[in-house]
């Protein structure tokens, strides 16, 4: 009974946890494997729908530009805009122009301003104090100072 209790266990010993090598499914991976397959992974990087920040195009209405957004992944509307946040133009070459070709604005009560050719700022027109008369630049324009109150509804600027 001892030679079988002995016989037993050895057998039992043989058959142990740690199978070796022919005993492993054919299938599985060494681990070595297995970290240098997660390590460096066979990934493709998806290509760019367009080059960050090019102009794509302006919108129809033109008060738009349709540019490629900063990584190139999408294309967005930004909406045109002077130095004072009015609306400006899109140009189909060039962009979001800083103002509209021959658009007036003004400067203060006495100085018209208006966009140069290409749209890129304001520069100085007429000056309303040098006609002679009490006008006042309102809405882009030098205006008498009554028709001012006028059409605000006021009598500052008037004799009555």
């Amino acid at each position: 009974m001892r030679t079988l209790a002995i016989t037993l266990l050895s057998s039992l010993a043989a058959c142990g946890s740690n199978p070796g090598p022919e005993a492993q499914a054919p299938d599985s991976v060494a681990p070595e494997a297995a970290v240098a397959e997660v390590a460096s992974p066979d990934v493709s990087v998806p290509e760019r729908f367009c080059q960050p920040g090019a102009l794509l195009g302006c919108s129809p209405d033109r008060l738009g530009a349709t540019m490629c957004s900063a990584i190139g992944d999408r294309a967005e509307l930004r909406l045109c805009s002077d130095d004072r946040g009015n609306r400006s133009f899109c140009d189909d070459g060039r962009g979001c122009l800083l103002c509209i070709p021959g658009q007036t604005r003004c400067r203060d009560d006495d100085l018209v301003e208006v966009c140069d050719v290409s749209g890129d700022g304001y520069v100085a027109g007429q000056p309303c104090t040098a006609l002679g008369t009490s006008q006042v630049c309102y809405r882009g324009a030098c205006v008498e100072m009554c028709e001012v109150a006028e059409k605000e509804n006021s009598y500052m600027g008037c004799d009555y």
